[in-house]
């Protein structure tokens, strides 16, 4: 769009994820953390490579639980 006052963006789903998954790793005091995904779908997929990633760049010995809900 090119207006003066809106911006475009793209994002990549899994990239805010990563650092979710680096924060969770950085605060974790047992190194095991979880992931809980609302739908067993692509998207959610990503955001949970993503988080994973995160995880294992601060912490690669940690363990990470994942389920998904629906």
């Amino acid at each position: 769009v090119n207006e003066p006052n809106v911006r475009s963006l793209l994002f990549e789903e899994h990239e805010g994820s990563y650092l979710a998954g680096a924060l969770a790793a950085l605060t974790s005091k047992t190194g095991t953390l979880g992931f809980i995904g609302g739908m067993d779908i692509p998207l959610i997929r990503r955001f949970e490579m993503g988080y994973a990633a995160g995880v294992k760049k601060i912490n690669p010995k940690a363990v990470l639980k994942s389920n998904y809900i629906g």
